[in-house]
């Protein structure tokens, strides 16, 4: 029970309006009224099961139904009763109301022209009465030069008259205006209020406080009885999906919650005006407090059954008779709580019995509105809890995914099957991998299980920058689609990890595909001896095609030929190429020695690389020539021969170093003397520093500069001249079968016989590239959801590298940089360079592209099966096919073992219709 004491208002405090006291008053209840409703709608449905048992008698015993067995069809019926039963207790509280039975044909046949609205308005005013003065004797008396004296004070008082004009109407909005249909309560109800100011406690005329709310839902389903409501649902709807998930039920639920906020608001809004009451009441001293009731908050208490609540009698729903005593005994509860509230509130108070009723029932379809949704939730949360108990756990996304890898196993034929998106970099079948490049989930750590497509072998072209282009000799093309699944969230986010083993190096680039046959880098670097790359992979979800069309089709023609455009462009971004190179093969081919020789020479293969790519050492300084054979020599001659121009090249650059060193320290201990001869010493000479700059092919280099010391030329020359005077390892013959003409610009011609990049789009390349487009055309055709969507993939930011100095060292781990990055690819690119003597030999390599969709599920795992009533693994089954289909170009039937296919054609009929081979590139083309 609230009571608020207000006394006379000193001059000192009057800014202390009763209107803040009112709005403080008014969020204390509303707290108490919120935390009341919340507390007690398990209270109220104990106490409802309770009436329920009391009104049946003891022949039958109605149980809540989570606790009863029943079938699916039990909770539609469940539902139905639900929504009956809150209806017609609505319909009665109405009526309670003010609104008169013989009007409710009209209400009804209102409703099925137009919306009907229940309207809620109350307006209060202040205004200025009269002010008085009056004499107020002190009670005690004053002795002053001995005589006895009693003071007395005049005090001013301001009188104000405040009232209050409520009413509440049904309004109808069948004509260009609003009209009120039905009046159904009007009243007005003031007092005197007394000031020791001038200002008024109140605004002179408050706003007028509107709530409204529809009651369509109530009156259309009126049966010929007119006192019930009979609520159904269509389950032949195709939105219907479970007794909660329906087009009725959310727009019955929709229209219940608004009518609980228009209870809120109703409820609030004169409570400002029982605040008001309150203060007033108290005046029990002042003749216009006297005789008023001082009043509480006891006339709110709601003790009236609700009905509406999930209880099965038998394992059945309650019958039509049952629900009709129930309804008449909420009815008889109610007549009862407003003949209590016309004893507690009598009219001579500004609250009166009018306004009072007026709030009860406000409250009343509030808790009615509650309970209903409750109830229905409650339907919906025993399809959780039992499937939950069913299963024997909460099932999680991760979870589904281990289910969905074994699933496909059995789904899918062995040759179209998902495989871990993980490839082995090795040089043949028989043969060790060198390392390996995988696709990881960033959440488990799993690898990506992905479809997989081989495409023949290609010539492909890629420019190391503008002036360097390389061939590409791909004998192994292999396309990995990956159909990735959320539920409720955000694209799984996945890493690319790649990894070398000790005395391996391959070279790994990072690619988007070009038009034809050319491959556009965005990233390349050296994996040697140990070395672990960890890169971020983001993907992006692209609208689904249906969607796409959705959104384009109110704009201009100019408009969605640049919509289309751009769209092409991002489909194009859902290929991903990862382009893997060896290095030993390609270092025999460029040292002329036979296939092979170098998979044991480890430390000739190491000293190679490090010549390339340390100092910058040309090809044809260790390669071993043909044509100084003769007859020829054996394959263990050629590596030894190369061997020796390695070892010749090492001990070169040993004595120049050296040299260059006694150089330097000679100078240092001359100027060290000098500095000694003249009394001081001098810091020794700064080292030169060390500039970086692109060498002829790409590689880094390194040049001295300092301002007091100039290198030799002499040892330039002297290092030439070494070169030249290096000892052959083969006697001399015939002269070279081929030539080669140096150009300037860092570039060089190509050898007669050396193979060009292709001028022309490949078959292969068409595929490829067209894959998008024949998978958007697809998904037009087979995914009437739009629940896939395109995704584009690309590289992130976050890139770690982990590296040993040496093979006995602990690995550190470095975060690479955007300046990182650019270094690692310039030191892949130059050692590509150097591997295809400037574009002039062609480069072996495997080319493993990733092409990605996003199968989206709009709710979580449990919600999609329980409140969608989905099986979302009938839903990845056929995107699965889809993109299976458009990636092989095949159709689905021979992709899925036969006694699976009468179940999935049963669920994806236009998948099994006909072949995908009948789906044109032409066509795809046509419709982007």
């Amino acid at each position: 029970k609230a009571t608020v004491s207000v006394l006379y208002w000193k001059k000192e405090t009057m800014r202390v309006s009763a209107t803040a006291v009112c709005v403080l008053l008014l969020l204390a209840v509303g707290c108490c009224a919120t935390h009341i409703a919340d507390h007690e709608l398990d209270d109220v449905t104990a106490r409802s099961l309770e009436a329920v048992k009391k009104v049946l008698g003891k022949n039958r015993n109605p149980v809540y139904a989570g606790d009863a067995g029943h079938t699916y069809t039990d909770k539609y019926q469940l539902a139905e009763y639900l929504g009956s039963m809150t209806g017609t207790t609505m319909l009665q509280t109405l009526l309670a109301l003010g609104l008169k039975e013989e009007d409710v044909p009209a209400v009804h046949k209102a409703v099925m022209d137009s919306k009907v609205t229940l309207r809620f308005d109350v307006t209060k005013k202040c205004n200025f009465i009269e002010k008085r003065s009056r004499e107020v004797k002190d009670k005690r008396d004053s002795t002053s030069l001995g005589y006895i004296m009693r003071l007395s004070t005049t005090v001013d008082e301001w009188f104000w008259r405040y009232e209050v004009d409520a009413r509440v109407v049904l309004v109808t909005e069948a004509g260009e205006r609003p009209l009120v249909l039905k009046e159904l309560h009007s009243s007005r109800a003031s007092m005197v209020y007394k000031t020791l100011t001038e200002d008024a406690p109140f605004p002179t005329v408050h706003s007028p406080s509107t709530a409204e709310t529809t009651v369509d839902w109530i009156f259309e389903p009126i049966g010929k009885n007119l006192s019930e409501v009979h609520f159904s649902i269509d389950r032949t709807d195709k939105r219907c999906f479970t007794p909660r998930r329906n087009p009725v039920m959310d727009r019955v639920l929709e229209e219940t919650r608004e009518m609980a906020r228009w209870g809120r608001d109703v409820e609030r809004g004169l409570m400002q005006v029982f605040s008001v009451q309150l203060e007033a009441g108290n005046h029990a001293d002042t003749e216009e407090g006297a005789g008023r009731d001082k009043v509480g908050l006891g006339f709110m208490k709601n003790n009236v059954l609700i009905p509406a609540v999930p209880v099965l009698d038998g394992g059945r729903v309650l019958s039509q008779e049952t629900g009709r005593e129930l309804m008449a005994r909420h009815k008889t509860m109610l007549s009862d709580e407003l003949l209590d509230i016309s004893a507690k509130l009598p009219d001579k108070n500004l609250v009166t019995a009018d306004l009072g009723r007026v709030m009860f029932l406000a409250r009343h379809l509030r808790r009615l509105s509650t309970a209903f949704g409750s109830g229905v939730a409650d339907i919906e949360g025993m399809l959780r809890r039992q499937l939950v108990a069913a299963i024997g756990e909460e099932v999680t996304e991760a979870d589904f995914n281990k289910y969905m890898v074994r699933h496909n196993k059995r789904l899918f034929v062995e040759r179209v099957s998902p495989k871990p998106l993980v490839v082995s970099v090795r040089r043949g079948a028989t043969q060790a991998p060198e390392g390996s490049v995988g696709l990881f989930t960033t959440a488990g750590g799993e690898p990506v299980q992905a479809l997989q497509s081989s495409l023949p072998g290609a010539e492909l072209r890629m420019d190391l920058d503008a002036a360097n282009t390389i061939s590409l000799n791909a004998t192994k093309r292999v396309v990995h689609g990956w159909m990735s699944y959320v539920f409720g969230g955000e694209p799984a986010r996945v890493r690319l990890t790649a990894r070398a083993r000790q005395f391996s190096t391959y070279i790994m680039v990072l690619c988007k595909q070009g038009e034809g046959a050319s491959l556009l880098p965005s990233d390349a670097i050296v994996l040697r001896n140990g070395d672990k790359l960890d890169v971020e992979v983001l993907l992006k979800v692209l609208p689904a095609p249906k969607e796409f069309e959705d959104h384009i089709a109110s704009l201009s023609p100019n408009q969605q030929r640049f919509a289309k455009a751009y769209r092409r462009m991002q489909l194009a971004g859902s290929l991903l190429s990862v382009v893997l190179i060896q290095v030993k093969p390609q270092l025999e081919r460029l040292l002329n020695v036979p296939t092979d020789t170098l998979t044991k020479e480890t430390r000739l293969t190491q000293e190679v690389l490090e010549l390339f790519m340390k100092h910058d050492i040309s090809a044809d300084l260790l390669s071993y020539e043909p044509s100084m054979d003769g007859e020829g020599l054996s394959p263990k001659q050629r590596v030894d021969a190369v061997r020796a121009h390695v070892d010749g090249m090492n001990e070169m650059i040993d004595r120049i170093t050296n040299k260059s060193l006694d150089k330097k320290k000679k100078e240092r201990e001359y100027r060290h003397d000098i500095a000694e001869d003249e009394g001081r010493m001098e810091p020794p000479m700064p080292r030169p520093e060390i500039r970086r700059r692109k060498g002829a092919w790409g590689m880094d280099t390194a040049y001295a500069k300092a301002s007091s010391y100039d290198a030799s030329h002499a040892e330039v020359m002297e290092a030439s001249v070494q070169a030249d005077a290096m000892p052959q390892a083969a006697p001399a013959g015939p002269p070279p079968s081929h030539t080669s003409t140096e150009t300037t610009m860092g570039s060089s011609a190509k050898p007669e016989g050396a193979s060009n990049p292709p001028s022309r789009r490949s078959d292969a390349s068409d595929r490829l590239s067209d894959l998008p487009f024949v998978f958007e055309t697809s998904l037009k055709k087979h995914d009437e959801e739009a629940a896939v969507k395109p995704t584009t993939v690309s590289v992130g930011e976050e890139w770690t590298k982990e590296s040993k100095e040496d093979i006995l060292a602990k690995a550190v781990k470095k975060y690479l940089t955007k300046e990182n990055r650019k270094d690692e690819q310039e030191h892949a690119f130059g050692l590509l360079d150097a591997l295809t003597k400037s574009g002039t030999l062609p480069l072996e390599c495997e080319v493993h592209t990733l092409f990605t969709a996003t199968h989206r599920f709009e709710r979580t795992l449990l919600d999609t099966v329980v409140k969608d009533d989905k099986n979302p693994i009938d839903h990845v089954e056929r995107s699965t096919l889809i993109l299976a289909s458009s990636l092989r170009n095949e159709a689905a039937t021979d992709m899925v073992f036969e006694d699976l296919r009468p179940a999935l054609a049963s669920f994806s009929p236009t998948l099994f219709k006909g072949s995908m081979k009948d789906v044109e590139v032409k066509v795809a083309r046509k419709e982007m």
